[in-house]
């Protein structure tokens, strides 16, 4: 493999918050998957680390899991845990 990809990941509710950004477009390696980008992300925001257990994910809005692999040009969401009553 080698060589870059971009990616964007779309940071919802606290994430965001913790974040201070809506949207991040990021540089990841060919063949990455949705863990090796929260693993980025929680690199550059380390308060994030704290909230890693609640993180739900979509790849191109569908769910996904976190050894989901990623393709150039896929949307990461990292959701908050979905409740209801």
């Amino acid at each position: 493999m080698g060589g870059q990809m971009r990616i964007r990941l779309k940071l919802f509710a606290t994430f965001r918050e913790v974040v201070g950004e809506r949207d991040i477009v990021m540089e990841v390696e060919a063949g990455s998957t949705v863990e090796d980008v929260v693993a980025k992300l929680l690199g550059a925001h380390p308060k994030l680390k704290r909230l890693k257990d609640s993180m739900i994910y979509s790849v191109n809005k569908e769910y996904a899991d976190p050894n989901k692999g990623l393709g150039d040009g896929d949307e990461v969401g990292i959701l908050p845990p979905v409740t209801g009553g």
